[in-house]
């Protein structure tokens, strides 16, 4: 058995079991990405400055592209989920249209923590965190390999790091009188 194999049976043996566990699992699978992204536009909102608020639209650009990226590529890869490719899957979120390669929710959310970690470092922090989380609740939900995960992460965080590295060559930030 290969080791991508061997780590979703692992994660996704976790579900099926225990009603408060697969609760957690689909709640972080599903709709813990929305807090995030609910938070990130409060902050964005609540920003005093004009000039911090034009600095995080960059996050959203990085969302953006890591979002599209993952499409392409997955449009390219055509990778099946696990619940396609095994017969014995638990799997708890159902309402899956793609495929797998590379896990768009890992992307997304990593290139938003990495961005946010070029404004806020614990902030950006606590996102990738989430991210990582996220990305193995939806191991365990039976709906991505761990190499899906492992490939979302790092284009996220290597967009997320591109977007904010070039956005301030474009447009430095301003300094503070």
């Amino acid at each position: 058995m290969d080791l991508n194999r061997g780590l979703f049976l692992s994660l996704n043996r976790l579900s099926g079991r225990w009603p408060m566990i697969d609760q957690a699992i689909y709640f972080l699978a599903e709709h813990a990405g929305w807090a995030i992204a609910g938070g990130l536009l409060v902050w964005w909102f609540a920003a005093r400055s004009a000039a911090y608020r034009h600095r995080f639209q960059h996050v959203f650009v990085a969302g953006a592209c890591a979002w599209l990226l993952v499409g392409v590529i997955k449009h390219v890869t055509h990778a099946d989920r696990p619940f396609v490719a095994l017969t014995d899957v638990n799997q708890l979120v159902f309402n899956v249209r793609t495929y797998a390669f590379p896990s768009g929710h890992a992307a997304l959310f990593a290139s938003l923590g990495a961005a946010v970690y070029w404004l806020h470092k614990k902030a950006g922090a606590g996102i990738l965190a989430a991210a990582f989380f996220i990305g193995l609740a939806r191991i365990a939900a039976g709906i991505h390999w761990p190499i899906d995960i492992a490939a979302g992460l790092a284009l996220g965080m290597a967009v997320g790091t591109a977007t904010m590295w070039a956005t301030d060559r474009i447009d430095p930030p301003k300094p503070k009188s």
